[in-house]
């Protein structure tokens, strides 16, 4: 998926790849919904309609399972 360079929340990475976040007290913006969402959070994140993955990482630490935290970020970063 490809977003506006200027859209709210879109982040270009070093490699050129966009990856779009949001907080999730905000809604969702305008355009298509996501296919994937990777959510690191210390709680567990609301129900979402698309295929999400969870990783407990509190606020200012780290995550609480590194070796989980790798394969979510590798496996995020494949798609």
């Amino acid at each position: 998926m490809t977003w506006a360079p200027d859209a709210p929340g879109v982040l270009r990475l070093p490699s050129g790849r966009t990856l779009r976040g949001r907080g999730l007290r905000h809604p969702l913006p305008p355009g298509p919904s996501p296919t994937y969402g990777l959510y690191l959070l210390g709680h567990r994140p609301p129900d979402v309609s698309w295929e999400s993955t969870w990783l407990r990482w509190p606020d200012f630490r780290l995550p609480s399972d590194p070796a989980r935290a790798r394969a979510a970020l590798r496996d995020a970063w494949l798609r």
